[in-house]
């Protein structure tokens, strides 16, 4: 079914004074401490790219976990920890309004509505091109034919203007996909994610 991709972008709390991503290595490998970052959960989309990015860029990863994304970001903006790394519509409101420090997106072009803000791939890290999508989705047991009218129904319903609009100003990119082309898809983000999970420590144990 087609997806909804919302881009990650790595922000700093302004006490950082961090405004590049040479700026995030210089501070997190300063004695003492580390990247340390906010996310809405454990094994959540930002815990996750805080663990690849934490990786790509060569620091020590410290994960601070809370029970929504909008206590992680205020907690950031507060001070209570220096990194999030979360969706750009949750984050944009700081952003525009300077209480948080865009770093770094992980879509592969600039944003329109941040066009000050880069993203990973320019600035040498392709391997943080990402997004969290939503899809739709329905029980094993639907038919090909059920499946199939859905599909072209939600494709022409996220290709009208003032929908496609909605999501782009929200921070979204429509992506439609016939159901091939999204098991496939799926396929693929899992085999992506699988050595991040296990680096976060996520990975279920054999049971022996």
């Amino acid at each position: 079914m087609p997806t909804l991709a919302a881009r990650l972008v790595l922000a700093a709390h302004e006490a950082t004074h961090v405004k590049t991503l040479h700026d995030v290595i210089v501070y997190a490998s300063t004695p003492g401490r580390a990247f340390t970052f906010s996310s809405s959960g454990v094994g959540s989309d930002g815990h996750l790219m805080g663990v690849a990015i934490a990786t790509a860029l060569n620091l020590k990863p410290e994960h601070v976990p809370y029970k929504s994304t909008a206590e992680a970001l205020t907690d950031v903006v507060a001070g209570h920890v220096p990194f999030s790394t979360s969706t750009l519509s949750s984050t944009s409101g700081f952003l525009h309004a300077n209480t948080l420090l865009g770093v770094a997106v992980t879509s592969p072009e600039r944003i329109t509505d941040f066009p000050d803000l880069p993203t990973f791939k320019e600035l040498g890290h392709p391997e943080l091109l990402d997004n969290t999508w939503f899809a739709f989705s329905g029980p094993a047991e639907l038919s090909d034919e059920v499946v199939t009218k859905l599909n072209k129904a939600i494709v022409a319903a996220i290709a009208l203007p003032d929908v496609h609009e909605r999501f782009r100003r929200d921070g979204f990119l429509a992506q439609p996909m016939n159901p091939k082309e999204f098991t496939n898809f799926v396929a693929a983000e899992n085999a992506k994610w699988e050595p991040v999970i296990e680096h976060a420590g996520l990975a279920a144990k054999p049971q022996r």
